[in-house]
């Protein structure tokens, strides 16, 4: 079982819609939120995360008819990084023939940077990551999803 991290005020379980994350505006497509299958058989989930069932939600894209390297950015509210740093953690699902990169960024005053990527078909399960960032001061993080 993965470690217990206090919440923050960017997590998600997207069933509230966003919890006030954006689509990024100038990228080529957009995240969608779903409950059950995804659109595309032998791709997706069967059911989200955190209920494990086909009424909770989860964020996702569906790149099938796109060209390669089409891109879709989701970004958090601003959050205050404590001074001791946090951790940034998210369960992911990456499946599929068509499938890229999952790229996360986080985004601050000085600039934005690559925290973590995942590249290719990663098996039809859900995943686990967390990002210890140890910047300090008001940042923003950035979902990507890369098609293939």
């Amino acid at each position: 079982s993965p470690a217990s991290y206090p919440p923050t005020t960017i997590d998600c379980d997207f069933e509230s819609a966003t919890c006030n994350w954006m689509q990024l505006t100038g990228d080529n497509f957009d995240w969608k939120v779903k409950a059950g299958r995804t659109p595309t058989a032998g791709t997706g989930p069967t059911a989200d995360h955190t209920y494990s069932n086909n009424r909770g939600h989860y964020a996702y894209i569906e790149i099938g008819h796109l060209s390669a390297n089409s891109s879709a950015k989701l970004v958090s509210p601003a959050y205050t990084m404590p001074a001791e740093g946090s951790c940034f953690k998210f369960w992911y699902y990456m499946y599929g023939s068509s499938v890229n990169r999952l790229n996360v960024w986080s985004q601050t005053s000085s600039g934005t940077s690559l925290e973590w990527t995942r590249t290719g078909d990663q098996g039809p399960a859900w995943k686990y990551s967390q990002i210890r960032i140890k910047t300090a001061g008001s940042v923003k993080f950035i979902v990507e999803g890369l098609t293939g």
